[in-house]
């Protein structure tokens, strides 16, 4: 199962990237629905559902999701809320 964490995919509908500051302009974060946009994860990705410690098969479709990585890496946090 943990290797299936790994390989687990986020999905998000739309995306909206922000750019963060020139230090750091790798960062990105992206904004959607949970649906079909696959995003990597790794091991140590921390998973928030409204707020509180979750785990990828937390997420269920139509939650509003915000993924932060940085560049091609895999997403270090995912923060989603249910409607």
């Amino acid at each position: 199962m943990l290797s299936h964490m790994r390989k687990a995919l986020l999905v998000l509908a739309a995306g909206l990237a922000i750019a963060a500051p020139a230090q750091a302009r790798a960062r990105t974060v992206d904004r959607g629905i949970v649906g079909k946009v696959r995003i990597p994860v790794a091991r140590q990705t921390v998973v928030t559902v409204d707020g509180k410690p979750a785990t990828l098969a937390d997420l269920r479709r139509g939650e509003v999701a915000f993924v932060l990585h940085v560049g091609k890496r895999p997403a270090v946090s995912i923060r989603a809320f249910t409607g």
